[in-house]
């Protein structure tokens, strides 16, 4: 149905690796002999824009703050250069458009260019899709599936695709339709190893050269093994879905062969969610080194703690060999009952398990952590700082290289927590509405910890990890407005949402 398409990425994106979505798109075009230009307006608008004018965009590009400020200079700048880029896009005569929304952060870009490309006089020579991971994004101005339905009741797109792109993208192209095609009843594909690899023949690895060597995105899973409460992935991928290790090593080899790279990081939300498919890869790995000594892959991704017994001592050194740097551990809290309540099971034996193997195979951690949590006590967050000093020594060695703290401020909808809010008795809080708090709360049932509360341990927390050496960049980032925060909490009440959209 489609022969000439345009594959747009959008701001905001980090430039430590080519759009996930952008590859995966390009294989599917090639699949069905589709011509296709691939076009990242993010790089291309902080290459062109005045630097001052990217750091604003890169600082506060956020839907609360860009709703906000869209006739600051900054947005402006954007605008004239998105209706440049709608020009250059337009150059190939594309039949399609297709527009990928990576988060929440880019459904604003998103429509700036939708309705670019609307206004143009030979609209009605082409298609307009948009669909991507943003399609989870919980907007403070409109919630995702809406802004689907909108844009396509007032034909301003002609296709949202929701779920998994890879297959749907496919039969969009096609014409033929198919579930999660301008329609919620999205399924999931059950043989992921039958997917071709993401296709890199027009989009070149080297130019996202912020890091000394290019790095690409691997997704090895769809889904999680884990249902802890505050998540909402298992809402969006009710089941967890893993490709072979093998046919994962299969395309870190391919990379190697045909790109020259050997970095990656996995998507998944688990990169050990299956200890058949990690142990597997592993292997896979350390075999291709054997035969081609060339062949150093480097790989990191989002990690769970398990206990000694799943996660035995070989399975680190085999991690090492294979090539895992880095890891991302939602630790979320350094309290037992406080895990335990988040359905998170794993010990804080099994953890200091996982920091010992780590410190004997080099393995570096960025540690997740979730401040106030409904259930979390002073005592619990005293533990926390004590946790501090006493890991001191795994910051020292740079094993445990970053810790971001988070803040429980937005309980999203169709979590576990979201249906706990009666039997925690969660309700809405006054405050002063900052827009760094989409909704506040406090839990009757534990009534200490309201937002003043929940401010004052964040920023302790922050401060006495800096104290302690711990590398947080992005906490101290926003360390001052924090402060301010928790001197401008008044009683003043806000008309927050209570259950959000």
């Amino acid at each position: 149905m489609f022969k000439q398409v345009s594959l747009i990425a959008l701001p905001k994106q980090d430039f430590l690796r080519p759009p996930g979505a952008l590859p995966i798109l390009a294989a599917a075009c090639e699949a069905n002999n589709a011509e296709y230009n691939v076009y990242d307006f993010n790089l291309w608008l902080k290459e062109n824009v005045e630097p001052s004018i990217w750091q604003e965009i890169d600082d506060n590009w956020s839907d609360s703050f860009v709703a906000s400020h869209m006739d600051s200079m900054w947005y402006k700048e954007f605008l004239k250069f998105l209706n440049i880029y709608v020009d250059k896009i337009m150059l190939s005569s594309p039949d399609l458009v297709s527009i990928s929304i990576f988060s929440d952060y880019g459904c604003f870009s998103a429509f700036e260019l939708i309705q670019a490309l609307n206004s143009r006089p030979d609209r009605n020579t082409f298609k307009i899709a948009i669909g991507g991971t943003g399609i989870r994004a919980k907007l403070k101005i409109l919630e995702f599936k809406e802004f689907c339905t909108f844009l396509l009741s007032e034909q301003k797109i002609d296709y949202f695709i929701y779920g998994e792109g890879e297959v749907a993208f496919s039969n969009l192209l096609k014409g033929i339709d198919y579930p999660g095609i301008n329609n919620f009843d999205a399924v999931q594909i059950d043989d992921l190893d039958s997917l071709p690899f993401p296709s890199y023949k027009k989009i070149n690895p080297w130019d996202y050269k912020y890091l000394t060597t290019p790095e690409l995105t691997i997704t090895g899973s769809k889904g999680c093994v884990r249902k802890c409460t505050y998540c909402d992935v298992a809402k969006y991928w009710p089941k967890f879905k893993y490709r072979s290790g093998q046919n994962l090593a299969d395309e870190m080899w391919h990379y190697y062969k045909t790109l020259n790279i050997t970095n990656f990081e996995f998507s998944d939300s688990l990169i050990n969610g299956s200890m058949k498919q990690f142990e597997e890869l592993n292997k896979a790995i350390i075999r291709y080194k054997s035969i081609d000594k060339d062949f150093t892959p480097s790989y990191k991704g989002q990690f769970i703690c398990r206990s000694k017994n799943l996660m035995p001592e070989s399975s680190y050194r085999e991690m090492q060999e294979a090539g895992c740097k880095y890891i991302y551990v939602g630790l979320e809290s350094f309290s037992d009952p406080v895990r335990h309540s988040m359905e998170k099971k794993f010990s804080n034996k099994d953890f200091e398990w996982h920091l010992e193997m780590c410190g004997k195979y080099g393995i570096k951690n960025s540690l997740l952590m979730l401040v106030g949590y409904p259930t979390e006590t002073l005592d619990d967050h005293q533990q926390n700082l004590s946790a501090l000093k006493k890991y001191q020594v795994y910051a020292h060695s740079g094993i445990i290289s970053m810790i971001v703290f988070g803040y429980t401020a937005n309980i999203l909808a169709d979590t576990p927590l979201y249906h706990q809010m009666d039997e925690l008795k969660i309700t809405e809080e006054y405050s002063n509405g900052s827009e760094f708090l989409t909704f506040n709360w406090v839990s009757l049932k534990n009534p200490t910890l309201n937002l003043k509360e929940r401010i004052r341990r964040w920023i302790e927390l922050v401060e006495t990890a800096n104290s302690l050496d711990y590398l947080m960049p992005r906490n101290k980032h926003i360390l001052s407005s924090f402060i301010n925060l928790l001197t401008q909490t008044s009683t003043k009440k806000k008309a927050f949402k209570l259950h959000p959209s």
